[in-house]
């Protein structure tokens, strides 16, 4: 395959976190993957959780599971854009996963939720509530600020220039592909959790391209 198969997922230059509230109606919105736990009640809100950055839902399915036997409602966790089972776009941004939040509130019905984000996803559920506050009753954000950290973005930078560089043959099974990223990422990355966090976006297709 040609181009790094995780990268195109993510570009860089389109992860504006820290971008301004803005209208969602010019915003082509994706259908979220998704998990729900729990029953429907009307007298609670759902919990909808957003994972973060090379992250996906999986990453809160034992939480949710946890959630699901001390709280009477319904829990929802999703796969934000260009994550886990969910589409990919060349589009990335807070304000692009929001509008994703509404349309996915929208297509069930759902007028008001807690809104529940980890880093990536805690910036989203923020933009969700700065801009559509009669949508969020309250919003549980977990390990990020408003505020982005310069530090943040030359680590990035280098892990988006190591999945850039994976090649894997179409030829190899799903677990010989995931080997072959895993070696090659970890020589830039060098933390072992954080190839492991990566690779779970990890997918091979019908054709044997792997994405």
């Amino acid at each position: 395959m040609g181009g790094g198969f995780l990268a195109k997922r993510w570009k860089f230059k389109h992860l504006l976190f820290c971008s301004m509230p803005r209208s969602f109606s010019n915003i082509s919105t994706i259908q979220m993957a998704y998990t729900l736990f729990g029953k429907n009640n009307s007298q609670l809100l759902p919990l909808i959780i957003m994972h973060g950055l090379f992250g996906s839902q999986r990453n809160w399915k034992s939480v949710a599971q946890k959630l699901e036997k001390k709280v009477d409602k319904m829990i929802y966790t999703v796969d934000a854009r260009n994550h886990g089972d969910s589409p990919h776009t060349s589009e990335h941004s807070s304000a692009n996963m929001a509008a994703d939040v509404t349309e996915f509130m929208k297509s069930r019905g759902i007028t008001k939720t807690c809104a529940m984000g980890h880093s990536m996803g805690g910036r989203t559920m923020m933009h969700l509530a700065l801009k559509n506050p009669e949508l969020v009753d309250r919003a549980i954000i977990i390990d990020i600020s408003p505020i982005a950290v310069p530090g943040d973005f030359h680590h990035m930078d280098e892990i988006f220039k190591a999945m850039d560089k994976v090649q894997i043959p179409t030829k190899y099974s799903m677990g010989e592909g995931r080997k072959i990223a895993e070696n090659q990422i970890k020589k830039a990355v060098g933390v072992q959790a954080t190839v492991e966090f990566i690779l779970m976006n990890l997918r091979k297709r019908d054709n044997g391209e792997y994405v």
